[in-house]
């Protein structure tokens, strides 16, 4: 069984395959606790850290959690909030904590130097 402490509060325990035996695990930042907000990267990490690839650990973050909340995809006509980044998002939380640019209700924001 392995452990994790994500975002300074809370713990999950994850026996060998508890993703092979249906339990979802999904990442966030907005369950009331204190964990502060834009600590996501932490949390994505954490989650490679119990043995999730970057690609679920990212997915657990996004376009799953966005799944189970019953949200639409990408998909023509679709409402969609991008976080786009130069680098592979999946490699860390250094390219998480950096994006290059953020489309958020329609409105483009780019990070200040």
């Amino acid at each position: 069984m392995q452990i994790a402490h994500v975002g300074g509060v809370g713990r999950i325990l994850l026996g060998g395959g508890s993703g092979d035996a249906g339990v979802p695990i999904y990442a966030g930042s907005d369950a009331g606790t204190m964990v502060a907000p834009g600590r996501i990267a932490d949390e994505v990490e954490a989650l490679k850290g119990i043995g999730m690839s970057g690609g679920e650990a990212l997915g657990a973050a996004c376009w799953d959690a966005r799944r189970w909340l019953g949200r639409p995809g990408l998909d023509h006509g679709a409402s969609a909030d991008l976080v786009c980044y130069s680098d592979d998002p999946r490699s860390g939380p250094a390219v998480l904590r950096r994006p290059d640019l953020v489309i958020l209700r329609g409105k483009v924001f780019r990070p200040s130097a």
